[in-house]
């Protein structure tokens, strides 16, 4: 029996120090919006944290989680970008030297931007998925590129 009240009481005092530590509740919050999925919220939420108290290391994770996440969207979205436009080239009736250079260029900074991803760091299993597609295809891009300039 005291051993469930010396529970509760621990247990409260813990609840209400992260109740009412601002770092702590927001730190907390931005682990919800991360759950979610809400990166970009979830970061700046843990940004706030960290600033009210630096060594708050939950909200040091979810920054970093974050952040390579959002990383990782972005370099989805500029690869999506480079597809169409190298859709686009393709779309022509005869491809110069000049659109096989661009091309090349493109898919070279998306390998490069592939290499540099955290992407141990993301939770998100279809997001890595996506990217890592989105390399392989560029590579295979930049191989027939790479052939047709020979």
């Amino acid at each position: 029996m005291k051993l469930i009240l010396l529970l509760t009481v621990i247990f409260s005092l813990l609840i209400g120090y992260l109740q009412y530590n601002p770092s702590y509740k927001l730190s907390i919050e931005a682990k919800y919006y991360y759950t979610l999925g809400e990166y970009k919220i979830a970061y700046q939420i843990a940004e706030e944290s960290l600033r009210i108290r630096e060594y708050n290391t939950m909200a040091f994770h979810i920054k970093t989680r974050s952040g390579a996440t959002i990383e990782v969207i972005n370099f989805n979205n500029e690869a999506q970008e480079f597809l169409a436009k190298i859709k686009e080239i393709i779309a022509k009736d005869k491809i110069g030297r000049t659109d096989k250079l661009r091309t090349k260029m493109m898919s070279d900074v998306i390998l490069s931007k592939y290499r540099n991803l955290k992407l141990p760091l993301v939770d998100d299993e279809v997001i890595k998925s996506t990217a890592l597609y989105l390399f392989q295809k560029f590579q295979k891009i930049h191989t027939q590129v790479i052939k047709s300039l020979k």
